[in-house]
Parts: structure tokens; C-alpha cells; sequence
């Protein structure tokens, strides 16, 4: 299908944020299991506070090494475990070595939901209630322009993930998209609605067994993106399950491997639709 190419004057306008309901989280076990910690020790920096913002909101940085070309900045948009766990800063880093500059904000504030909490709908509803879409939007755009700001001249993307995932396709929907591309990794949250609203280049990644994208609902996002008149791709993982690109166990060889078959495909979409 012919890619329509972003307009840049588009991507610098506010996102008008979608209050339409969201598809419920509480039955989701994979969406709070907090799963496994990697290897490896982080190599970015942490910036205290977005400007402009208030409160104010934290985020990890990350930036191509020396030598490395800078082609492009991603918003890298978390599960509902934030960016103080080690995992999503190992994939700013990883995304960095390719030459991208991303930023990873805490939208949480410092209260993601704790890793050693049970899963009861008592703890779980409230936390997600205290974090509505139309607020989480604000920050997300008010993100983006100091992505834009901080890395001028490179497109910037977004990568997202369970609750993330809603977000990123968020800013890449609507009439103004925020972003030039986006990447949903085992998204939650999402409807039908969202993923007709999306109007930039974006990769799906899925698994087998998620309350949140089940084969139905699957089969209709594929449907929704093949219409679309720009470059969109989906693949599925059905050994999968929900949460394992960011916190599948990498001591699992068939979850490793799919860990990074999936961090492949995303980062090299966000290289081909998302770079100068």
C-alpha cells in the first residue's frame, strides 16, 4: 500500500485526547504479573523533571553512544510498572545503539504499581483509576514536544507497551498525530475505536492468551490496519504470553528469542518509518 509521508507541520499540534472507555484491565493476571528482571546494567542518565510539567515528571534517558549517528527520538512508553524497574531502561539502551534518543518518562510520578503487590481488583482498580487517559495524554504530548525540543531535525516515534501500548497508538491517532510512528507491543486497553483513529505507520506485536487482545478482537486490528492507506504490519507470537517483550524471563531460551525477534521488528519499524 502507498505510505502517505507525516505531515511535519501536523506532528507540532496538540492531540485532542479520546474520552471514549476503555476496555477493562481487571480480569488481566499478565498485566500485573511484574514477571522477570534482566541482566545487564542500564547506561543512560535520568532527567528529574520534564520541563513545564507539574507535578513534576522524572524521565530515563538514553542517547546513541559516540560515533553513532542520532536518526530519530522515541517516546518509549512503559507497563504499569514504570521506569524504576531495570527492564524498559535496557530497551532505551538498546533502541539508543541504533541511534535513536529516547526518552522514557515516568508518567507515575514514583507510584507505579508495586511489583510485590497481589492482584485483587481492591488494589489494582484504584491505582489504574488514579491514572485517567486524558491526563496520561497530556503528559504524553507535553513528552513528545520536549522530544522534539531536546533532539530537533529527526523524526520523533513512540514504542509502547500493555498499558503503554494504548498511548503510543493514542499519539499516533486522531487528526493531528504527535508522533510519525508508533510500536504496540502486547497493548492494553485498547479498542476498536483507538486502532480506527490511527493515522501513522505502526508495528502490532501480539501473543497467544491475552484477556486484552483476544483472537477476535486480534483479527479485527488486522482488519482496521489493512485498510489503512500508509504502511502498517502485525505479527503474533502465540507461544507467547502477555508482557513478554519487557519482562519475559531471558534465562527462557524460547522467550529470549522472542524477546528479541520482537525488539528486531519494532526497532527496525521505527528505523524505517520513524528516522531521518
Amino acid at each position: 500500500r502507498p505510505e502517505t509521508a507525516p505531515d511535519q507541520n501536523s506532528l507540532h499540534r496538540p492531540l485532542r485526547p479520546s474520552t471514549l472507555a476503555q476496555r477493562p484491565m481487571s480480569a488481566c493476571a499478565a498485566c500485573v504479573d511484574p514477571g522477570t528482571v534482566w541482566a545487564g546494567t542500564p547506561t543512560g542518565s535520568d532527567l528529574l523533571a520534564i520541563p513545564g510539567l507539574t507535578p513534576p515528571m522524572p524521565a530515563y534517558v538514553a542517547t546513541p553512544p559516540d560515533g553513532t549517528p542520532l536518526i530519530g527520538a522515541v517516546l518509549l512508553i512503559t507497563d504499569i510498572f514504570g521506569i524504576g524497574r531495570k527492564n524498559p531502561r535496557l530497551w532505551c539502551d538498546r533502541l539508543a545503539a541504533r541511534g535513536f534518543a529516547v526518552l522514557a518518562p515516568d508518567f507515575f510520578r514514583g507510584g507505579a504499581f508495586p511489583a510485590d503487590t497481589p492482584l485483587t481488583p481492591a488494589a489494582f482498580m484504584p491505582w489504574l483509576a488514579r491514572f485517567p487517559r486524558e491526563g496520561v495524554m497530556a503528559d504524553a504530548v507535553a513528552a513528545t514536544e520536549h522530544a522534539k525540543q531536546a533532539w530537533p531535525g529527526v523524526p520523533v516515534s513512540a514504542v509502547g507497551f500493555c498499558w503503554g501500548g494504548l498511548y503510543a497508538a493514542l499519539l499516533a491517532g486522531g487528526d493531528e498525530p504527535a508522533v510519525a510512528a508508533a510500536a504496540l507491543l502486547h497493548p492494553s486497553l485498547l479498542t476498536k475505536v483507538d486502532v480506527d483513529a490511527i493515522a501513522r505507520p505502526v508495528f502490532v506485536g501480539t501473543n497467544g492468551e491475552d484477556q486484552q487482545v483476544s483472537d477476535a478482537f486480534r483479527a479485527e486490528i488486522a482488519a482496521a490496519l489493512s485498510s489503512k492507506r500508509f504502511h502498517t504490519a502485525t505479527q503474533h507470537w502465540e507461544a507467547m504470553r502477555h508482557g513478554w517483550t519487557l519482562r519475559g524471563d531471558d534465562t527462557d531460551p524460547a522467550i529470549k528469542t522472542a524477546a528479541e525477534d520482537a525488539f528486531e521488528r519494532a526497532a527496525g519499524w521505527l528505523a524505517v518509518h520513524g528516522a531521518k
